[in-house]
């Protein structure tokens, strides 16, 4: 069959599908949307509302309405007995004012007799003085009248502790309002005189302090937040937070109101919309009011018609796709089928080569080990030191283990050739200790040469088991270089068995290398795999495959940077440990 009509079926399933996808994601984007923009009006309808009613409620103090003192002045005590509780508010809010600048002063014998305004950051229409028991001025950012600097003097010398003096007895003059107290820590006055635009500055902040305070809050908003064009606060309800989040589930966007910013905020696990709207008081700006609304009641309604739309959606969408993958499941099977064997049969090539090099290699290698086992038999006859010589026991091992040593060559030539399957086991009975004294006394000279310390633990001096013994050695050494390489400015190789239970024996191989980097774990076992620029990938595939062979396995635990620790764990019955004459198991 032409490939263009294989594919037609599937292709024009596909489509369909799409298509009848793209048609309900569509539909339900824009039913989404119309519910986003309906909520955003309510939100902002909502936020809208209540600043306006805050502003109508602050727009009258009724100020008008209290009789000034008779006497011109009163005191803190004399304020307290006033009907009229904004007085008291206004009196206090200007001592607590004076007491944070105290507060942000510090002491000055000989400072200038005038202070420069960024110091004490007055507002307009408000002159700060400080003034000694003497009357004499210390500080100030303008001009102070005789009469109230004498009384500051008073304040000075403790004779009372704070002067208000907020209302004329004249209304035709045009001293200015003053408030003063005693300083904490000096013998001094702080005084704070106001003319008639920073004393209605303040009359209109106790207004907008009791509209807030008094106007009733809806539930959802969380806080409200009215700052005044220099951005100092005027009046503020809950809190108002500073963690600012790039959206909400109600995006910004849907909310469409000229005459206010919106950006959303979070409170705790409260998100919010905050709405900043221009404060007007009798119709002209005076500030910025922000009011933050919480959305979780939009948020889980938006969320609930989210599910049930995408939902739906989703089971259309599924439906569709279900055709196409009937169709194309065929085909995907064949293609799966195909990829399958090209794995196989790169698999089988890669054995083939290998067998080939492992025929070559026989060839190659054979002979010379023939002619190195024939010259250490000589060597044995023709240069033994007599047997009464301290000499002769070192010979004697050394020629003994270059003899088994050719004969381990000569195994691992014939292994070579056929590293595709198990080979059949040679077991005996296998004293470890000595088995792995054997492995690093082959492989000292190795280590001694890049400064690396070996540490042998062997708990059980007569543990042993039924093991290959040339196949164990060779696993043993190809993990055991696999350690020294990874040392290579020196470390610690630390080697040792013990008895895991009754039924296995663990042989632990330590080293404080460079460690295995994680993405590379998973493979250091698969053939011709290797970190090292001069590796073949052959060492631990070979050792693995020794391992397995005896029914065991090889556990890794490795740290990048801290070294890595391989464990051999072996079934080794106990009447193995009793058994005496080798035996073959397939």
């Amino acid at each position: 069959m032409h490939p263009r009509i294989h594919w037609a079926p599937p292709i024009a399933a596909a489509l369909v599908a799409i298509l009848f996808a793209a048609l309900f994601a569509t539909t339900a984007s824009m039913e989404l949307h119309r519910l986003e923009d309906f909520m955003a009006d309510v939100l902002s309808l909502q936020a809208r509302t209540y600043v306006e009613g805050i502003q109508q409620s602050a727009a009258h103090p009724d100020f008008a309405a209290v009789s000034a003192p008779t006497s011109g002045a009163f005191s803190l005590q004399a304020s307290q007995t006033l009907s009229d509780t904004r007085i008291e508010q206004l009196a206090q809010l200007l001592v607590e004012r004076l007491r944070k600048l105290d507060e942000a002063f510090s002491p000055r014998t000989n400072a200038p007799s005038r202070l420069p305004l960024e110091t004490i950051e007055p507002r307009k229409g408000e002159i700060v003085t400080i003034v000694d028991g003497a009357g004499k001025i210390l500080l100030s950012n303008g001009p102070l009248s005789d009469d109230a600097r004498m009384r500051a003097a008073r304040l000075a010398l403790g004779l009372q502790d704070i002067d208000i003096r907020l209302f004329h007895g004249n209304p035709a003059s045009d001293s200015a309002r003053t408030v003063a107290i005693r300083r904490k820590q000096f013998p001094q006055a702080i005084v704070l005189a106001l003319n008639d635009a920073a004393f209605a500055y303040w009359k209109r902040a106790i207004a907008i302090q009791n509209a807030v305070l008094h106007h009733p809050i809806p539930n959802e908003v969380v806080y409200i937040d009215i700052r005044d064009t220099e951005n100092h606060l005027l009046a503020q309800s809950g809190y108002m937070p500073n963690d600012k989040r790039d959206n909400c589930l109600l995006m910004t966007g849907k909310l469409r109101d000229d005459h206010a910013t919106v950006q959303c905020m979070q409170t705790g696990d409260i998100r919010v919309l905050e709405f900043s709207y221009p404060f007007l008081w009798l119709d002209q700006p005076i500030g910025r009011i922000h009011v933050g609304i919480d959305t979780g009641s939009t948020d889980r309604l938006l969320t609930k018609h989210q599910r049930h739309a995408w939902g739906w959606a989703f089971v259309m969408i599924v439906v569709g796709f279900g055709m196409m993958a009937l169709l194309y499941g065929i085909q995907v099977r064949h293609l799966n089928h195909m990829r399958t064997m090209q794995q196989a049969l790169h698999e089988a090539e890669k054995l083939s080569t290998l067998g080939k090099l492992g025929a070559g290699l026989a060839h190659e290698i054979r002979n010379p080990l023939n002619g190195l086992s024939m010259a250490v038999q000589r060597i044995e006859r023709e240069f033994s030191p007599p047997a009464d010589r301290t000499e002769k026991p070192q010979f004697d091992r050394i020629t003994r283990i270059v003899r088994d040593e050719i004969r381990r060559l000569n195994t691992i030539v014939t292994d070579f050739l056929d590293l595709a399957r198990c080979r059949n086991l040679h077991l005996q009975p296998v004293h470890l200790p000595e088995l792995i004294d054997k492995t690093l006394f082959l492989l000292k000279e190795a280590a001694s040469s890049r400064s690396i310390r070996i540490e042998s633990v062997i708990p059980d001096a007569d543990l042993c088991c039924m093991l290959d013994r040339d196949k164990m050695e060779q696993a043993l050494l190809n993990l055991i270089r696999n350690a020294i390489d990874s040392m290579a400015a020196g470390g610690t190789l630390t080697i040792g068995a013990r008895s895991c239970g009754e039924r296995s024996v663990c042989i632990r191989i330590g080293d404080t290398g460079s460690g295995i980097p994680e993405p590379k774990r998973a493979r250091i076992f698969d053939p011709f795999f290797t970190t090292k620029p001069s590796g073949n990938g052959l060492g631990l595939y070979i050792a693995n495959e020794i391992v397995s062979a005896h029914q065991g396995d090889i556990r890794v635990d490795s740290a990048e940077g801290k070294g890595t620790v391989m464990e051999i764990r072996i079934p080794c019955r106990k009447e193995d440990h009793a058994s005496t004459l080798p035996r073959t198991v397939p």
